[in-house]
């Protein structure tokens, strides 16, 4: 039977596509609450991992199993917010976060050094990580449409930053001054 469903795990009468050839695994919009456990066991494979438009409440810590994971897409999901062992997949490139539930983002965001891209817009961050000051390839965060009260200084100190987004945060003080009256 086994042979018969390949390319697919059969696990809890459910059926799990493995990672294509190109280590891609898309699991979108099947109103899953929670990730199968057979996906923390994909970490020697799994290269990017689209589980958005479920209805996930939390990763467990074998998130950060997944250690050759360059792009995470869990947007459109009720997650509170992202276990810190995130902080354990140093591939990562591209975090796409949005349109979820989350509170807090992982201190642990800070110590992936090839991450170049964050979406985290559309959730209820009230605060972003100090550490995001630490990712010197990152090139786009947005953060907009938020409950944030600031954004860390330490963005001031990466090079590569290319843009921030922080549109739609009521409790954001105005970063940039109002254009000036023309004569």
């Amino acid at each position: 039977l086994r042979e018969l469903l390949s390319p697919f795990f059969y696990f809890s009468q459910e059926l799990i596509p493995t990672p294509d050839e190109n280590g891609d695994l898309e699991l979108t919009y099947r109103a899953a609450h929670e990730l199968d456990p057979v996906v923390w066991t994909m970490g020697k494979e799994l290269q990017r991992l689209d589980v958005s438009f479920n209805r996930i409440t939390y990763f467990p810590s074998e998130l950060g199993d997944l250690k050759l994971l360059v792009e995470l897409n869990c947007s459109c999901n009720k997650l509170g917010t992202l276990p810190c062992e995130i902080g354990k997949c140093k591939q990562l490139r591209l975090l796409k976060c949005n349109g979820n539930l989350m509170t807090e983002m992982p201190d642990e965001i800070g110590n992936r050094s090839a991450l170049e891209e964050i979406v985290a817009s559309e959730n209820l961050l009230s605060e972003f990580p100090w550490s995001v000051g630490k990712l010197q390839k990152l090139r786009v965060l947005r953060l907009q449409t938020n409950k944030l009260g600031t954004i860390p200084s330490s963005l001031a100190d990466i090079p590569t930053l290319e843009e921030v987004n922080c549109d739609t945060n009521p409790t954001l003080p105005a970063v940039v001054p109002p254009p000036l009256p023309t004569r």
